[in-house]
């Protein structure tokens, strides 16, 4: 599979296509060294095939090769980086930590 990196001076995309269409991609915001993947997306009729697990591996050799940390907002992310534990040099400090949920006035929830 064939994923190209389009990068910018404050972010990017890893983009994978088929036939001249997109069918997956990662994106990702940049400021210094600190990258935050924002969104994972695969065209249904790919999901459960590894592409998205491609793509991420993808932008954690380019965050390797640039000695950039990646800080996952995306819940794919994040599940990703704890199927591999060899990614975690990658892993921003304090990013993958568990946010508990604490009550607050009226019932509500909300992250502490």
């Amino acid at each position: 599979m064939d994923i190209a990196h389009i990068g910018t001076d404050n972010g990017g995309a890893f983009v994978v296509q088929r036939g001249g269409r997109r069918v997956g991609e990662l994106t990702y915001t940049r400021q210094d060294r600190q990258v935050v993947v924002n969104q994972t997306w695969v065209e249904p009729r790919l999901r459960g095939r590894g592409v998205a697990e491609t793509l991420v591996a993808s932008a954690v050799r380019v965050a390797r090769n640039r000695d950039w940390v990646v800080v996952p907002d995306c819940s794919y992310v994040e599940y990703a980086f704890e199927r591999h534990p060899e990614w975690s040099d990658r892993l921003s400090a304090g990013a993958g930590q568990d946010l508990s949920v604490s009550p607050v006035d009226g019932g509500e929830q909300r992250r502490a």
